[in-house]
């Protein structure tokens, strides 16, 4: 997510435009969406904190899907705010698989910010679903993930990403 979606989803005050609870509740959940993400991109995640956005992404998904609750005289209780419709899969994702991904990923000391799509943009304009760059034929799925298991490569084996420069001095003298 672009920095200027992220600074909307954190700071945008959305109660200043939807009037009542509903505003603030709605502006609350996405701030909660954002806290979220802030732990996905975390590299300092423990068991505990992973489990706790499970418990949270679960929880953000049931907010944004509450429905508006009336008593039998018509008066309302709570205000709803997104319809069950709008739930999407990637909501799934993130609240069933995502915390599954970041155990998975924890007990290997690695991380999902690890996992970007800096590949994909990388490769956007040099590469064809079907056919890869010319010389090697090799599909853009099968490219990208060879450079995201090469840099998971070189963050596990400690692989220095700056080199400096050796000076070798050769000398003349020859031992036989």
């Amino acid at each position: 997510m672009g920095p200027f979606k992220l600074k909307i989803i954190e700071k945008f005050p959305l109660s200043t435009f939807i009037n009542g609870q509903r505003g603030k509740d709605i502006e609350k959940l996405w701030r909660d969406f954002y806290n979220l993400y802030c732990t996905i991109k975390s590299v300092n995640l423990t068991t505990e904190s992973i489990a706790q956005f499970s418990y949270d992404a679960h929880r953000w998904v049931q907010e944004f899907a509450r429905p508006l609750k009336k008593m039998t005289n018509g008066q309302i209780i709570q205000e709803g705010l997104y319809q069950r419709t709008d739930v999407s899969l990637y909501m799934h994702v993130f609240a069933f698989h995502v915390p599954l991904f970041m155990r998975e990923l924890h007990q290997q000391n690695l991380y999902l910010k690890w996992f970007t799509t800096s590949s994909v943009r990388l490769f956007f304009g040099r590469t064809t679903m079907d056919g890869g760059i010319e010389k090697n034929k090799q599909s853009a799925t099968y490219q990208i993930c060879n450079f995201e298991n090469r840099q998971i490569y070189f963050r596990i084996n400690k692989t220095p990403t700056t080199y400096s420069e050796k000076v070798l001095t050769i000398s003349d003298k020859v031992d036989n």
